[in-house]
């Protein structure tokens, strides 16, 4: 049974690299707003696909066990891997621009996608925001500049919600501090005995 599955995994990724076009669009929206404010780059493909990846699954469906589960299983897995191949081939760019030359594996990954998002101004407001998935070896410049966008504003955003967060740990400190407690268990006891009438 476990070769069965290796197997299968491993025709996936093979049919994946084999039927993936050099360019695929994920998702293409219109929304309206300042630009890139509603902007998502999904992390996991999940939720998302395209028509070719249909392909895969109907191949690789009849080599899982149980019939029933087999095309449901298939699209979870075939949607999961490409995924994964998109955020491998996201850390291969990563490692080829910190290196300043051509990584010398990037041959066994070369038809891995890495995720371009690009955004249009539309007439009468709004933007397009488009999301694809473009082979390693099809990347062209603007789609590097694109990509250079795209982490540069998820990298903004990240450090946002971060800085936030170590806002709220300092403010939730400070609250104990101040009455004289030192866990966060202890407040959360103190909050529920005001509540409930049961602190004495």
């Amino acid at each position: 049974m476990a070769e069965e599955v290796k197997n299968w995994k491993a025709e996936i990724k093979r049919l994946l690299d084999e039927l993936r076009p050099d360019r695929y669009t994920v998702e293409e929206r219109v929304v309206d707003g300042p630009e890139g404010e509603t902007e998502e780059v999904p992390e996991d493909l999940g939720q998302v696909g395209a028509e070719w990846m249909e392909s895969v699954i109907e191949a690789v469906a009849p080599m899982i066990p149980e019939e029933e589960m087999r095309k449901h299983y298939a699209t979870v897995e075939v949607r999961r891997a490409e995924g994964h191949r998109t955020q491998h081939a996201n850390q291969m760019l990563r490692k080829i621009g910190e290196e300043g030359q051509g990584f010398l594996g990037w041959l066994d990954c070369k038809r891995e996608p890495i995720a371009i998002v690009t955004q249009e101004a539309l007439w009468g407001g709004g933007f397009r925001i488009r999301d694809q998935r473009v082979a390693l070896e099809a990347v062209s410049v603007d789609d590097l500049r694109a990509f250079a966008a795209t982490e540069r504003r998820r990298a903004a955003r990240e450090h946002a919600t971060r800085s936030k967060t170590c806002d709220y740990a300092e403010s939730i400190a400070d609250r104990l501090v101040h009455a004289g407690l030192e866990r966060i268990g202890d407040w959360m006891i103190q909050g529920h005995e005001v509540a409930t009438g049961t602190d004495g």
